[in-house]
């Protein structure tokens, strides 16, 4: 996903007009959680040596 380098007060913004006012969240859903996805599968992987399969 491209970000914009050192901008990311833009992004607090869009999370306080998303909590605030209702505003469309400051990133896709489907991709926060994929990206949860993986940093938990990252985290296991590296506490058990195994190799973790993410489904999609």
């Amino acid at each position: 996903m491209p970000t914009l380098p050192g901008a990311y007060q833009l992004f607090y913004t869009g999370v306080a007009s998303f909590l605030l006012d209702g505003a469309p969240p400051p990133v896709d859903m489907a991709a926060a959680i994929t990206t949860a996805d993986i940093i938990e599968a990252a985290y296991l992987s590296s506490r058990s040596g195994a190799i973790e399969v993410l489904t999609v």
